[in-house]
């Protein structure tokens, strides 16, 4: 249970189902939209994820 910054994408992960619970609301009022869930992007914002594999 915790939170990272991505200083790089300037975004905040929090971790930790108790922990989300307590802040998901306040935080998606104050910071907006949520880029990602689970490790997955959520479709709704664009994000940039690399590919091992050449397109």
């Amino acid at each position: 249970m915790g939170t990272f910054w991505h200083s790089w994408e300037e975004s905040l992960c929090v971790f930790g189902a108790e922990l989300l619970a307590e802040v998901e609301h306040d935080l998606t009022a104050i910071l907006g939209t949520v880029m990602r869930r689970g490790g997955r992007n959520t479709g709704n914002v664009w994000t940039f994820e690399s590919r091992s594999d050449p397109v």
